[in-house]
């Protein structure tokens, strides 16, 4: 049961709309030494800003490539009440966009008709894109900041300047759902703010459902509204960040301390205790 959900074997025996339910996913490649998922489950509802928080080797980019379908579930993952494996890949090429945590360029494209193959799954291959994608795609640039170097070969354009890229063309998709590995790993801390920012505005404003792995504890706490904690391969601990997002329960998933501090504008911050 997840979710207050039981399973019976079918897709469409999952209540929910446009919702995740992940019932007992696992995952142990024929190389690894132990399971990489185990037994994982919980749902995801839509409207939310979800972080996805653990130590490295956790599982939590294994969790999110299982979501998006990049590996396969074997009917252990719902969505919109039917399993991964019912939906047609250009179906889901609309419902779900996906940020990875690197890119690397494969040609010589520039920023700006990087972020416009972001709207392939409405003009297609070897259409041409009409007025209202040029507006979208330009609206995706101007959140992500990126606007500045629209013209500039993506070869030429540093890691983070990639990574707003990137993160546009996934806004500009238009799929109601964006899922984020890591993004913030190559930003310097006002584009880091200004992309959890972007996100969380996406997510209050119902556009779009955010689902990202972070490693920054306190970037989860401020703008993520749900958080799934994964340790060892299973999910420690889900829920809102008010109940879940303090010292103790990110102290048993890092296997170290945290004190919580309250900064003057009341927001909370946990701060690691160093080892003796």
């Amino acid at each position: 049961m997840i979710g207050g959900v039981v399973h019976e074997g079918k897709g469409g025996d999952y209540l929910g709309d446009d919702s995740f339910f992940v019932d007992g996913l696992c995952f142990e490649p024929q190389s690894a030494e132990k399971p990489v998922l185990s037994d994982v489950g919980f749902s995801l509802e839509k409207g939310h800003f979800y972080g996805i928080l653990g130590a490295n080797g956790s599982g939590k980019t294994s969790l999110l490539r299982h979501l998006l379908r990049l590996l396969p579930s074997k009917k252990t993952i719902c969505f919109g009440g039917h399993f991964l494996e019912e939906y047609r890949q250009r179906e889901l090429a609309g419902l779900l966009s996906y940020v990875p945590q690197n890119t690397v360029p494969e040609a010589d494209f520039t920023a700006e008709e990087l972020v416009m193959m972001g709207r392939t799954p409405y003009i297609g291959r070897f259409g041409s894109p009409g007025k209202e994608d040029r507006e979208v795609v330009q609206e995706a640039m101007r959140l992500t900041n990126c606007l500045g170097f629209a013209d500039r070969s993506i070869l030429c354009l540093s890691g983070g300047e990639l990574q707003r890229v990137v993160t546009a063309r996934a806004i500009a998709q238009g799929a109601e759902w964006i899922f984020l590995d890591e993004p913030v790993s190559h930003l310097d801390s006002r584009h880091q703010m200004e992309l959890m920012g972007v996100m969380g505005v996406l997510a209050a404003k119902k556009a779009a459902t955010v689902v990202a792995v972070l490693h920054d504890v306190n970037l989860a706490l401020h703008y993520c509204d749900e958080l799934l904690l994964m340790k060892e391969g299973k999910l420690f601990a889900s829920g809102s960040t008010v109940d879940v997002g303090n010292a103790e329960m990110f102290g048993a998933v890092y296997d170290m301390g945290f004190e919580e501090a309250v900064a003057a504008s009341g927001q909370r911050y946990l701060m690691p205790v160093p080892q003796r």
